[in-house]
């Protein structure tokens, strides 16, 4: 049903090299990554919910809060790209935490 991604070969680079900043550097870089224009938020949640067919990634809700939620963490490195996202409900996005979990089909 869903795959857990512990260290995956192609994120242990990107995990790697973030972590090896030093403490300055990865807040600067995790800033950069949550100042995007709200004009581009607006329009990746309108295409995020278009792919995902509004719809909770884990459980198949439709009736509840979907919010947005990336694979990779941003405190783990992942970025804000359209790969890295997917729709989970409120419940869901709680219990998973900031571990590494893919929920989509792949």
């Amino acid at each position: 049903m869903f795959k857990i991604y512990h260290c995956p070969r192609r994120y242990k680079h990107q995990v790697k090299t973030f972590f090896s900043k030093p403490r300055r550097e990865r807040r600067a870089q995790m800033k950069l990554q949550r100042q995007i224009h709200h004009r581009q938020r607006r329009e990746l949640r309108l295409a995020l919910l278009l792919r995902d067919g509004r719809q909770c990634a884990a459980c198949g809700r439709m009736d509840c809060l979907l919010t947005i939620d990336h694979v990779v963490p941003i405190s783990r490195g992942g970025l804000t790209r359209m790969e890295n996202l997917q729709l989970l409900c409120a419940a869901c996005n709680e219990s998973k935490g900031a571990w590494i979990m893919d929920f989509r089909e792949v």
